[in-house]
């Protein structure tokens, strides 16, 4: 319960700062190059040997690694691969123990050799201080050294400087989770372990950069951070795995992981409880089965989700690859009591893998649904870095002044750096926005042939699907937004229906591997007013075009129609009105199929149809061999039904012209309520071309059939016998 209640209240801390992200982003980064700047200043004050040494703690000795010419240990003969065994003054000697050059808690192996450890370099400490003090070789030369009062920048290890530039790339990533990220507890951990881990870098970078010892005081405080930096680390990255992708339940894990992590750590920093094994590596790798655990259950938990199974796989990749590897290469020959295969700062310098790891899965799985604008704000960072160091070694090198250094550098980042680095934005970082000019050709040609004002919103669905490469269309939810909106973080984008009355879900930009941008709903947007304007321009031309249908109908059923009923009344004989009748209904006919209001089933419609064609032909001296097959019944409206009446009397006319006295065979199935297959063949008596456009009757038929999206084709066998095949797909 309290540990819900604590989650939620840094959940909503978090949320509070949402709108000054960017503002907290810099403030993070400039808190480190403060960190960096104080690191410098304490480090550089230190009395400068210009040697380093490792400890051989059976032989009680430290052994020199490597001397730097023209400083006091060069000056003073020392040379690589030397072995002291005492330090002294004027006033008192030391006989080393080889504890004083330990670096990290490899060998520290119990609180008694920690303190031991503590103890000797304070006394060691107290004679390099005084800036003049003897060495006493193995075989019992002397060596006096007159250290100098500070350091040169560049004097510091290597090591040092690349732990510095770790420790950057983690408070990037970190600081960008922090401040750009979707608000949940699972991102405020993430970021709480990077914060750890840069804690942990800038206290090992300072350690690094000893020479045998380091002010007392100030390595009580580094260590005490650089504790508390590795435990934050382990334990958030513990507490990580309970929320990604999704919380297993609500028990409070993270609070209890944290929890027990600051535990662990007071237990060690005071060495109140001393841990079976390595009391320092043995609480550090405690964590590891309780995470392959959890790790299998949200394994188990996303079987049926390929987005959130993937996310899982990368995950454990980024982590377990990278701890794995430490664990395997580092903590397990320290607690076999064997020396490490890989140093301490290999070790540290792994662990900023997993942060890179996780920022590439977060931009192809959306681990995080993480901004892009951190990834921005890195690599400025780093261009910056590119100038500052092609700066300093253009002065240290060439001699030149900063005037004339500085615009070297700038001219060499430009040169080398900033294009290289924009190939990289584009290429793996840059976000691909939908340009609308690009896609309204396809938007006009999508749009332009649909006469139903019912199809724009599929077909606009459709669209929006294409140009975004969604991976699929979400729920249609009946309330609408005024505008585009981003959803999910970016996982999703809702947008207005047409009609304006519900809202469409697209999801997934580009197939899921980037996330929807403020670009984008300015495009979706643009695209939602267009294609609402287009509908409003087709609306006022079909009801201009109703309007000259419905005065064209006035006319000729007033004009024609009364002109034919007064034919039909005063017609001379019978043969003149049912001539006159005949054409009135021929005008209705026209007139129903003009306005296409009306509808009527295909078995009514084909009934009349056959009718009136056994009548002409059994008139003509033919025989009609009828054939039906309806699996089933359709609707036809007026404007199908009256062409398809008009175009089987024009085959029927055509068999009565050209055909063979004897057996007319028709054919018609109803496949289901879209296919519509008509036949007539009979032989032929007389001439008649095959071309379409033969005769005015075929050219009609063919008219009448593109209007209602059907085909006809005229087979001819041996040039004895016609068959005319029609077939309608609706």
């Amino acid at each position: 319960m309290y540990g819900g209640i604590l989650n939620k209240k840094i959940s909503d801390v978090f949320h509070n700062f949402e709108k000054k992200s960017f503002f907290f982003f810099i403030t993070a980064i400039f808190i480190w190059f403060v960190c960096v700047l104080l690191i410098f200043n304490n480090v550089l004050k230190w009395p400068y040997i210009g040697a380093d040494f490792i400890s051989d703690i059976d032989n009680q000795v430290i052994v020199v690694t490597t001397v730097a010419e023209g400083t006091p240990a060069g000056l003073a003969g020392i040379k690589q691969g030397d072995k002291f065994k005492s330090i002294s003054n004027a006033e008192e000697k030391f006989n080393l123990t080889g504890l004083e050059a330990t670096t990290g808690r490899v060998k520290m192996n119990s609180y008694k050799r920690s303190r031991e450890t503590v103890a000797a370099k304070a006394k060691v400490w107290n004679f390099i201080k005084t800036g003049n003090f003897t060495l006493e070789r193995i075989d019992g030369k002397k060596f006096q050294i007159a250290s100098s009062s500070s350091r040169p920048f560049f004097s510091l290890p290597t090591r040092s400087y690349i732990t510095l530039l770790q420790s950057l790339l983690v408070i990037c990533i970190a600081a960008g989770i922090f401040s750009f990220a979707a608000t949940s507890f699972g991102v405020n951990l993430l970021a709480i372990s990077g914060i750890g881990l840069v804690i942990n870098s800038l206290t090992s970078a300072i350690l690094s950069a000893k020479e045998i010892a380091m002010p007392p005081d100030t390595l009580v405080f580094v260590s005490f951070f650089n504790t508390l930096g590795s435990t934050v680390f382990i334990y958030s990255l513990l507490a990580l795995f309970w929320y990604v992708p999704s919380r297993i339940n609500k028990f409070p894990f993270g609070a209890l992981a944290l929890g027990v992590g600051l535990a662990i750590f007071i237990l060690q920093f005071f060495m109140i409880y001393e841990f079976l094994g390595h009391p320092y590596q043995v609480p550090n790798i405690l964590p590891l089965p309780i995470a392959l655990i959890i790790s299998a259950v949200q394994w188990f938990r996303t079987s049926n989700k390929p987005l959130e199974r993937a996310s899982v796989m990368w995950f454990m990749i980024s982590i377990y690859g990278v701890t794995g590897l430490v664990v395997l290469l580092y903590s397990v020959p320290i607690l076999l009591n064997y020396p490490p295969i890989i140093s301490p700062h290999i070790a540290g310098f792994a662990l900023s893998f997993i942060y890179i790891g996780i920022a590439f899965g977060t931009l192809k799985f959306r681990l995080f649904d993480v901004q892009r604008i951190w990834w921005k704000a890195v690599v400025w960072i780093i261009g910056g870095f590119f100038v500052v160091v092609a700066d300093l070694l253009l002065i240290s090198q060439f001699d030149l002044g900063q005037q004339q250094a500085l615009p070297l550098a700038l001219l060499i980042a430009g040169w080398a750096y900033f294009p290289l680095r924009q190939a990289i934005v584009e290429r793996f970082i840059g976000r691909k926005d939908v340009v609308i000019s690009s896609h309204v050709p396809d938007l006009i040609q999508t749009f332009a042939g649909v006469d139903d004002i019912e199809l724009y919103e599929g077909k606009f669905i459709a669209f929006l699907k294409r140009i975004f490469k969604a991976q699929e269309i979400g729920d249609i939810v009946r309330s609408s937004v005024d505008q585009p909106k981003i959803t999910d973080n970016g996982l999703s984008l809702s947008i207005p229906n047409l009609r304006g009355d519900s809202t469409i879900q697209l999801i997934g930009k580009y197939g899921g591997r980037q996330l929807f941008s403020k670009s984008d709903v300015v495009t979706v947007n643009s695209f939602v007013e267009l294609v609402r304007s287009l509908g409003d321009i087709r609306k006022q031309e079909f009801n201009k075009q109703k309007q000259e249908r419905d005065r064209i109908i006035r006319d000729l059923h007033d004009d024609v129609g009364g002109r034919l009923l007064s034919a039909i009344y005063d017609a001379p004989d019978e043969k003149s009105e049912a001539n006159a009748k005949d054409t009135l209904v021929a005008l209705k006919e026209s007139l129903i199929a003009i306005e296409d209001t009306q509808s009527i089933d295909f078995l009514s419609a084909w009934k009349q149809m056959e009718e009136s064609a056994s009548q002409r032909l059994t008139a003509a001296n033919f025989k009609i061999d009828l054939k039906e097959d309806f699996v089933s019944n359709r609707m036809l409206s007026a404007r199908e039904y009256i062409n398809l009446k008009r175009i089987f009397q024009e085959i029927i006319s055509n068999v009565i012209k050209h055909g063979e006295m004897g057996l007319v065979t028709v054919s018609a199935k109803l496949v289901d309520e879209h296919s519509l297959y008509i036949t007539c063949s009979n032989n032929i008596s007389k001439e008649m071309s095959d071309s379409i456009s033969g005769g005015r009757g075929l050219a009609s038929i063919k008219s009448r059939l593109e209007e209602i999206n059907g085909t006809l084709s005229i087979n001819t066998a041996n040039d004895q016998k016609s068959q005319y095949e029609i077939e309608i797909v609706i």
